[in-house]
């Protein structure tokens, strides 16, 4: 073959970075020690045949426990009634709009800027969105950071109904 695509997702050299520490990893909450020496010893592989590998730095926001967030401070905002799938594969919707989960809309402050010290005028909105059905997690989307988690920790407390 001329070229070959392997899509290895998170996993090929995957790296989770949390303030200064970082440790080879794949998804969040995955412990499969195989994975990770799979995709490292892939990497490995990868790199002994002369192969460069790159990775892009994400800055995937911290989740948030959902018992700890005042929803009442956000804005909530429901899921389509007719929701249109991302790809053009996509026969039918697999859940259907009376079975999906709401995101939550709120804005970062004064005390949130100040911390992180910089503008974030183009930047202010945050959107809480489930993890899943049966997760207890939340995706603070908008709010993407590789501060130490003590840092982390402040920035989502300074946000209105983030305090616990």
């Amino acid at each position: 073959a001329k070229a070959v695509v392997i899509a290895t997702g998170t996993f090929l050299g995957g790296e989770i970075f949390l303030g200064k520490r970082r440790w080879p990893a794949g998804r969040i909450g995955e412990k499969d020690v195989i994975l990770v020496k799979s995709a490292t010893g892939l990497s490995k592989s990868f790199h002994n045949l002369g192969f460069r590998l790159e990775r892009l730095r994400t800055g995937t926001p911290p989740r948030l426990l959902k018992n700890s967030i005042d929803f009442s401070k956000f804005d909530t905002m429901p899921p389509d009634e007719e929701p249109i799938p991302f790809s053009f594969m996509t026969d039918e919707i697999w859940l259907s709009p009376d079975k999906q989960l709401p995101t939550y809309l709120g804005y970062t402050n004064d005390s949130v800027r100040d911390i992180v010290e910089e503008n974030l005028a183009d930047n202010d909105h945050v959107f809480l969105e489930h993890e899943g059905l049966d997760s207890e997690l939340i995706y603070p989307q908008g709010m993407s950071m590789t501060f130490s988690p003590e840092i982390q920790l402040k920035i989502m407390r300074a946000i209105s109904g983030l305090e616990r």
